[in-house]
């Protein structure tokens, strides 16, 4: 028996080791480049979804079901010299919801400002606190913000120290990395990004994010009226930042990512709850007034 044990505890420490936070799927859309041999970017594509999946990016100990599902659709749109790219790439997570198959889109951004170099069978090294390479701040900097994303959405403002994490290594990116990093620039670049979600004046959006998958989603198979009402309360934090912050380019993609789901969540329900719903939705989101009359003809 006790030898049994002594095999049975590496295994365990080492699955624990091994116990990842992420699951990645890494996508990289090469077509517009000209280049004769194409087998690098399989290559890249390899080595990035190894990176993020193997990394420990939290001191949280995550089961295979329990890792955090995000996608890096990533289309290289040039490349100006020899193992030197340009590309955008869309960044989204989904977080699983209570007593159902469904998973709800939580994190959903399009940044165009990526330029980085990589080069054949190059090892990606991170270290938290300085800057390596410009690809592996990129990578880091987004997977502390899903798993903050996530965390936001288990537990009231959570999320926190993964997005100190992300402040960190923009911070140090910020003198010698690419473009989007400064708060120059895009509104919708990535410094924005981490600026409002450690901005204290965003708190009450960040709440929502909590309020709206806790007390709304994970209660809907079973409650769906009290959770079609909290997801309406949700919907006032966001509406209290907009009024102190009429742009901000997180909640705008926050928003796009939740439009459909929403508008499908109050195609049933009390008719004044609905209605609240919409005219919450129209002030938090003019631009797309046309799609929440869903709601209220549905």
């Amino acid at each position: 028996m006790k030898k049994l044990l002594i095999l049975i505890l590496p295994l365990f420490f080492a699955s624990s080791i091994l116990a990842q936070d992420l699951n990645c799927r890494v996508v990289i859309n090469a077509e517009g480049v000209e280049l004769s041999d194409k087998s690098i970017f399989t290559e890249m594509q390899q080595v990035i979804k190894d990176f993020m999946n193997n990394t420990k990016w939290t001191s949280e100990i995550l089961g295979p079901e329990e890792r955090i599902k995000m996608n890096l659709f990533i289309t290289i749109t040039d490349m100006p010299t020899l193992n030197n790219y340009r590309a955008k790439v869309q960044v989204t997570s989904a977080r699983p919801i209570f007593g159902a198959s469904y998973e709800s889109l939580l994190f959903n951004y399009l940044d165009e400002e990526w330029a980085f170099s990589y080069a054949p069978s190059q090892p990606l090294v991170f270290s938290e606190n300085r800057y390596d390479t410009e690809l592996t701040s990129l990578l880091a900097f987004f997977a502390y913000v899903v798993i903050g994303m996530d965390f936001d959405s288990f537990g009231q403002l959570s999320g926190k120290p993964y997005y100190q994490k992300a402040q960190n290594i923009l911070i140090n990116a910020q003198p010698v990395g690419g473009p989007g990093w400064q708060s120059f620039g895009s509104p919708k670049s990535r410094f924005w990004v981490q600026e409002n979600l450690n901005n204290q004046v965003f708190e009450p959006f960040r709440v929502s994010i909590y309020q709206y998958h806790m007390n709304g989603l994970d209660i809907m198979v079973n409650t769906p009226e009290e959770a079609r009402k909290n997801i309406v309360n949700s919907l006032k934090g966001i509406q209290e930042v907009i009024k102190r912050v009429p742009i901000s380019s997180l909640i705008n993609f926050y928003l796009d990512g939740k439009r459909p789901e929403i508008i499908n969540l109050y195609s049933e329900g009390q008719p004044d709850v609905k209605r609240e719903a919409h005219d919450i939705l129209v002030e938090i989101d003019p631009t797309k007034t046309d799609e929440y009359q869903k709601i209220i003809k549905g």
